[in-house]
């Protein structure tokens, strides 16, 4: 299978051109998802930078296999701090490194909440506003309408099942 990433020049010198070398670590610079990895546009498709520096220096990934961190910094796309390994080693990795779940749970103020998430669609003052609209009287299908967002959403905050840090 040829290496999806090879071609012209200009691919290459596009994707090393949003990486910072200054440090130990190289630093993508562009586009983040919404898990903190960055992502880089090949021919209308994201994919994951740190999958695109792999190839770029050792060649396509075989199915099935993920591109591991060395040095556990999902921003990090220096090729010498990847590798390759399976979901099994990659959940592996996590738990060796205190990550995960109970990562979280050690460090709680470390979870993105509410409007600090990148696809929130709503704010803390919203939020809030929901919830004294709902206490005044309107219906769920109202508050959904009126915010633009399902009516499970607008249950969901008025029960605090979501954006429970909003007070």
């Amino acid at each position: 299978m040829p290496n999806r990433y090879t071609g012209p020049l200009p691919l290459a010198q596009r994707f090393w051109s949003k990486v910072d070398k200054s440090g130990d670590c190289w630093i993508w610079t562009a586009s983040y998802g919404s898990v903190g990895y960055g992502q880089f546009g090949i021919a209308g498709k994201l994919h994951g930078a740190h999958r695109v520096a792999y190839e770029l220096v050792h060649g396509p990934i075989p199915e099935g296999l993920r591109v591991l961190h060395r040095c556990d910094n999902r921003a990090c796309v220096r090729p010498d701090h990847l590798f390759l390994g399976t979901q099994a080693d990659n959940m592996a990795d996590m738990h060796s490194k205190g990550r995960g779940y109970s990562y979280f749970r050690q460090y709680p103020e470390r979870v993105l909440r509410g409007e600090q998430q990148h696809a929130a669609k709503l704010t803390d003052d919203v939020v809030r506003k929901i919830r004294r609209l709902h206490a005044d009287g309107l219906n769920y299908p109202e508050l959904a309408a009126r915010f633009g967002v399902c009516k499970q959403s607008i249950c969901n905050i008025v029960r605090r099942h979501t954006w429970r840090h909003v007070a």
